[in-house]
């Protein structure tokens, strides 16, 4: 798996969104970026983070293999990989 950035929909009911990020990333199987005035500056930290660090990034991808059969569907299928 790839590592991975997640920006949950701020306005999503009962903040679903931000909750199922949170698991992700507390797992430490993805970066969560809450959108903010700083969110061009914050993909940027965390993009670079991951691209020069490859250990880090080599192993988030790792963890959210391991979790992946335990995220809800939902999360999983509208990952988007780049």
């Amino acid at each position: 798996q790839k590592p991975s950035i997640l920006i949950p929909y701020p306005h999503a009911a009962a903040n679903h969104q931000q909750h199922n990020a949170s698991a992700v990333s507390e797992a430490g199987a993805a970066i969560m970026i809450i959108e903010s005035e700083s969110l061009d500056e914050e993909i940027r930290i965390a993009l670079e983070k991951m691209l020069k660090d490859v250990k880090f990034a080599t192993e988030m991808g790792q963890k959210w293999q391991a979790i992946q059969p335990k995220v809800e569907p939902a999360v999983c299928s509208r990952s988007w990989l780049f």
